[in-house]
């Protein structure tokens, strides 16, 4: 979905903006509105908005002036303005500050909608040009170390996945997140893709559903967080693949080979240790990469293990862990929910009421007052 941002001192006009145009069929979605240029310019650099749609004539900063602040954003939306003043000079004044088009009012929305649906085929242009050039750089970086002696710093934590098969005929799976795919040989394929890391076992059971009816061997990589380490990646990737025979099942990570293969500790002993964790310090602003560190684990091979072991996803355990203290100390002390809130891990005593509230049915005081009338 491309994000929009529009802008116009009238508020009318901002809410038939929103509602007349069939955004949804455009492939965008409006992530924010503002009546004056600096908030327009806020909420573009907020979303790294793709398009932006703005009045001229607007309180504190004009929509010239916002076009031309523009240039200091990383990421610069294309920009359609709108005004009700037919002369030429805002006209070619806004062109010439790289303004996609310029649109005069009372608005004709159907010129408008024609004029989007342009810039939008413009943006997927442009989108498909950078998609293949990074594609391209970034196989330079994992064949030779770099990309023209340099590397960039823009880059962004990337998943490394190695599918062998035994035929011929690889067919890479279809991902919904940002990906990249290289035929290493006809029954290799190496596939680079940005996938957050909380969502690390969904990536697992995506590749176990694409690799249902066909024999092929699939081998995930640790998140590689600088683009210097995507040559060693691959070829640990390529060395551990030797090792899938340890494991019965097609689709594994590279860091479950490893404990397999040279931990003497089980999973349960090196979840309890996390789960040990969990518990001596519910009270503080703890996070999964922290109980994985504890366990002398990577962040993708603990998540997948501990939802393995006990169940429940990180957050849901300790979630549910900081609720059963909290329970005790509603029952057994006089402490007010503030208080309570703020010794089990909740620096927010509104949201730690509704955590409660959503996994009890209940509010602590309800709960509290339920409980002693027994």
């Amino acid at each position: 979905m491309f994000k929009v941002v529009i802008a116009d001192d009238e508020a009318l006009i901002l809410k038939n903006l929103q509602s007349i145009i069939p955004w949804c069929d455009l492939k965008c979605e409006v992530v924010g509105t503002a009546r004056d240029g600096q908030k327009a310019f806020s909420l573009c650099e907020q979303h790294g908005a793709d398009l932006l749609l703005t009045d001229i004539s607007m309180p504190g900063m004009t929509g010239l002036n916002l076009l031309k602040k523009l240039d200091t954003l990383p990421k610069k939306p294309l920009t359609v303005m709108i005004s009700g003043y037919d002369y030429f000079e805002y006209a070619r004044e806004a062109l010439k500050n790289k303004a996609f088009d310029y649109i005069l009012k009372p608005v004709d929305y159907e010129e408008l909608y024609l004029c989007i649906e342009r810039g939008i085929h413009h943006l997927k242009e442009k989108a498909e040009r950078e998609y293949e050039v990074e594609k391209q750089r970034l196989y330079e970086v994992f064949t030779k170390g770099s990309y023209n002696g340099k590397t960039s710093c823009d880059f962004g934590p990337m998943i490394p996945i190695l599918l062998e098969s035994a035929s011929v005929h690889l067919e890479p799976p279809v991902l919904d997140k940002k990906h990249y795919s290289y035929s290493l040989s006809p029954t290799a394929t190496f596939i680079l893709t940005e996938w957050p890391t909380e969502e690390l076992p969904t990536l697992r059971e995506v590749l176990l559903n694409w690799n249902e009816d066909v024999d092929n061997t699939v081998l995930i990589g640790s998140p590689v967080v600088d683009e210097s380490l995507l040559k060693p990646a691959l070829e640990e990737l390529k060395t551990w693949m030797s090792a899938h025979r340890l494991v019965d099942e097609d689709v594994v990570w590279v860091e479950e080979l490893k404990e397999k293969h040279l931990s003497k500790k089980s999973a349960a002993d090196s979840i309890g240790e996390a789960s040990r964790f969990i518990h001596d310090h519910y009270q503080e602003d703890i996070s999964a990469e922290q109980a994985a560190g504890h366990a002398n684990m990577s962040i993708s091979y603990f998540s997948l293990l501990f939802k393995q072991v006990t169940g429940f996803t990180f957050l849901d355990y300790l979630t549910g862990y900081r609720m059963e203290r909290a329970c005790f100390l509603l029952l057994h002390t006089e402490l007010k929910t503030y208080e309570i809130a703020e010794k089990v891990g909740y620096g927010d005593p509104r949201y730690f009421s509704q955590v409660f509230r959503k996994r009890l049915n209940v509010t602590p005081s309800e709960y509290r007052k339920k409980k002693t009338a027994l």
